[in-house]
């Protein structure tokens, strides 16, 4: 047992590093509150269940008012970027409707997510992809992208949304 002064000086210190950790200002990118993290990990699931139930709306209200999203080559290519409310409802519209035209079934399965940056009302993070289709009649399921989203999120008055969605496929 530690001598009484020396117990309660190491108390002390503890109690004070615990209060600076918990009282460090959100803007000076303080710990991300579970809460967070988990309301922008069911937003990532969310996404994978509105765009392979192609349910639109469902999707586009995932995203925040002004979001971005974009899709980069394994070179740096550039192969998509939408930035408008028009330009991403014509895309996701588009996307989804080749899917139903085709008889395909999609999966989005996003796995190890890690979070890089929290500040309040943004976050950022990092999420694997794997991407499958599954057309009518086929027995099997065919993986068709890998890849990586970076994602910049914005907590709305309606919940936290991507404000910028980045995918960079493998091949």
């Amino acid at each position: 047992m530690l001598p009484r002064s020396r117990s309660l000086r190491h108390a002390c210190g503890a109690l004070a590093l615990a209060t600076l950790l918990l009282s460090a200002p959100a803007s000076a990118g303080g710990p991300m509150p579970h809460a967070a993290q988990q309301e922008i990990l069911d937003l990532i699931s969310s996404y994978s269940y509105s765009f392979d139930g192609k349910d639109l709306e469902a999707l586009l209200d995932l995203f925040a008012e002004d979001a971005r999203w974009a899709w980069y080559g394994p070179d740096g290519s550039l192969l998509v970027d939408v930035g408008t409310p028009e330009e991403l409802r014509a895309f996701f519209a588009n996307t989804i409707q080749s899917h139903v035209d085709a008889g395909r079934q999609t999966r989005h399965f996003q796995t190890n997510t890690v979070f890089t940056s929290f500040q309040g009302r943004r976050a950022t993070a990092r999420t694997m992809v794997l991407i499958v289709w599954q057309n009518a009649g086929e027995p099997l399921p065919v993986a068709m992208r890998s890849g990586t989203y970076d994602d910049t999120f914005v907590r709305t008055r309606d919940g936290w949304r991507f404000e910028e969605r980045v995918i960079t496929t493998d091949q």
